[in-house]
């Protein structure tokens, strides 16, 4: 391989700045490998490749080259990893260090179509799906409940129904109260969030409030 030395400083250099790319979400998330970390990986990786092929010439087989730089990053991202008893922590990280390092090896070929490629990515991964693993997960592990209430006004009634609503552990996600349609009573209408497999014990912290004297319409129902 015969390179110019700007082209080979533009690669390494691009494989830097990728890795700073891909190393600012972690920095900006509190995580310790962040910003610096990523940019020296994904630098010493293009050097390794770049050195590899520019040693041997025309004739030698890069990929060997580029084989030692993952071995060698599977030992950087692994001191990204920390366990706290029943907890492993770093895991991601150490796999932002692993692509980094793969973004350097993709600069050193000159191939800066895989090195876009990688950071789009990594983008999509660590910034655009973490919303939408947060919104799927939540979908999946709660549900909605409405509840209808129609009390006589004087009681205070609506105090006890909402502890009734913390006891169940339920999330509040909308009050609506009707005073006009009567003088005398009250239409109250409580949108809540709950884990699934939660419902009977909101129905059963509600069933205590339903006994009093004032109260006309209890009503639970999934939304």
């Amino acid at each position: 391989m015969d390179l110019e030395p700007i082209e080979i400083l533009l690669r390494v250099l691009g494989a830097a700045a990728a890795g700073a790319v891909v190393g600012l979400e972690r920095d900006l998330r509190g995580h310790p490998a962040g910003t610096r970390t990523h940019s020296l990986v994904a630098a010493g990786a293009a050097l390794f490749a770049l050195s590899g092929a520019l040693w041997g010439g025309d004739g030698t087989d890069t990929s060997r080259a580029a084989a030692q730089v993952v071995t060698g990053i599977g030992f950087i991202g692994a001191g990204a990893i920390i366990q706290d008893r029943f907890d492993v922590r770093g895991l991601t990280t150490a796999a932002t260090i692993w692509v980094a390092g793969g973004i350097g090896v993709a600069a050193a070929s000159g191939s800066f179509a895989l090195v876009l490629s990688g950071l789009a990515v990594v983008v999509f991964v660590l910034v655009l799906l973490r919303p939408l693993h947060r919104l799927v997960s939540r979908r999946l592990s709660y549900q909605d409940v409405l509840v209808d209430l129609v009390y006589e006004r004087g009681h205070g009634t609506l105090g006890p129904v909402m502890q009734a609503v913390d006891e169940a552990s339920s999330s509040l996600k909308s009050l609506t109260i009707d005073d006009e349609r009567d003088i005398r009573t009250r239409q109250v209408s409580i949108e809540l969030s709950i884990e699934h497999g939660t419902l009977e014990t909101l129905q059963k912290a509600m069933a205590a409030v339903a006994g009093r004297d004032e109260i006309r319409i209890l009503d639970i129902r999934l939304n």
